[in-house]
C-alpha cells in the first residue's frame, strides 16, 4: 500500500512539472488563440508633479473626514511608484473635541485626486518637509 501511495505522489509531482507556461504547446497555440492568454500590462505614462497644496485643499475632507482641523500644511509632492505622495500636517481635534495636537499624514495623489491616506511614520520623514499653509 505504501508503494502505491508513493507512485501516486510521484505521478502528481511529475504532472505538476509538466504544466509549464513556456512549454511547446503553449507557444504553439498562443499565436492562434491569443484571446485565451492575458495581454501584457500597459505602462502608464508618467504624469507631471501635481500641485499638492491645490489638490489636497480642494478635497480636505478626503484626508481628515469631518473632524475639526486647524493650521493645515501640505508638503511638496514626491514621486511614489505610478503616482505621488505628500505629507500633510494639521492640529486635529478628536471626536470628543479634545485637542490631539499636531498630526502628520501621508497622502497619495493619483491622477490629480486624493487617494489613500495613512498616518505618517518616522520613515516618511515628514518632519523635514517645508509645509505650505492651506
Amino acid at each position: 500500500m505504501l508503494q502505491r501511495g508513493a507512485c501516486v505522489s510521484l505521478a502528481f509531482l511529475l504532472a505538476g512539472c509538466a504544466l509549464d507556461s513556456h512549454a511547446w504547446y503553449v507557444s504553439k497555440y498562443k499565436d492562434s488563440a491569443g484571446f485565451l492568454f492575458e495581454s501584457e500590462a500597459k505602462a502608464r505614462d508618467p504624469e507631471p508633479a501635481p500641485d499638492a497644496k491645490a489638490v489636497i485643499g480642494r478635497d480636505i475632507t478626503a484626508v481628515f473626514g469631518h473632524t475639526e482641523v486647524k493650521n493645515v500644511g501640505v508638503g511638496p509632492a514626491r514621486p511614489n511608484g505610478n503616482g505621488f505622495i505628500a505629507c500633510v500636517r494639521a492640529d486635529v481635534a478628536g471626536i470628543t473635541k479634545a485637542d490631539l495636537g499636531m498630526q502628520y499624514f501621508m497622502v497619495e495623489i493619483d491622477r490629480g485626486k486624493v487617494g489613500l491616506r495613512r498616518p505618517a511614520t518616522p520613515a516618511d520623514r515628514c518632519e523635514t518637509d517645508k509645509f505650505e499653509a492651506i
